[in-house]
């Protein structure tokens, strides 16, 4: 099956932060689940992922939310311990069925657990401990 997820970037994150403001380290790692999720399902991913010290990482979602807060779709405020990104745009999220399912699989899970309940379970993950800083995930 070709999947190509890759157009729905800024859509998948407006779909995530509808469930409320969210700090940059809990949605990159739900946006990770997501796309586990996705490639278990499809073998295709909406983000480029790299295993770094602080776990999964894609330099693309920081980049699609800059250009999300440049065009006005989410407002990025900063606190002592964290950086809280906010849905300030009621634009819809046009996602495939496919992608919905998979992120509402997820958000029902994870979106309410505690970050260091979400940090725990992205960190233990077989493919997540195995896997060196720098090299890619998901792939």
């Amino acid at each position: 099956m070709n999947v190509a997820f890759d157009a729905y970037k800024a859509d998948l994150i407006r779909y995530v932060l509808r469930r409320g403001p969210m700090a940059r380290t809990k949605l990159m790692k739900l946006l990770f689940l997501i796309d586990r999720e996705l490639y278990q399902r499809f073998g295709a991913t909406v983000f480029r992922w790299k295993m770094y010290k602080y776990g999964p990482f894609s330099r693309e979602v920081l980049d699609v939310l800059d250009d999300m807060e440049i065009d006005g779709f989410v407002v990025a405020k900063v606190t002592d311990d964290a950086i809280i990104y906010e849905l300030a745009s009621t634009a819809p999220a046009e996602l495939p069925q496919g992608v919905k399912e998979a992120a509402d699989q997820i958000l029902e899970t994870w979106a309410r657990r505690s970050l260091d309940e979400l940090l725990t379970y992205v960190y233990n993950l077989e493919e997540v401990k195995e896997t060196w800083p720098g090299k890619p995930l998901l792939r």
